[in-house]
């Protein structure tokens, strides 16, 4: 469907674009427990929801970095 360029071009696409949206709309450590509670629709150990957001934190890491 897609050869690998094209994929790796569309990922680049979508951390530069991910990384722009982060940097406008900055999210604080807290706001991201809050809504990885959300997300994973109140999971009752609180490690586990701050080991999924400490991911999250880590993949936008990368965003931003791939962004500039």
């Amino acid at each position: 469907m897609f050869d690998e360029q094209s994929r790796d071009d569309f990922f680049d696409g979508l951390f530069v674009f991910f990384g722009q949206v982060l940097d406008f709309f900055p999210i604080s450590y807290q706001l991201f427990i809050i809504y990885s509670r959300l997300a994973f629709g109140f999971i009752e150990n609180e490690f586990m929801i701050e080991q999924k957001a400490k991911g999250f934190m880590a993949v936008i890491d990368v965003c931003r970095k791939k962004s500039n």
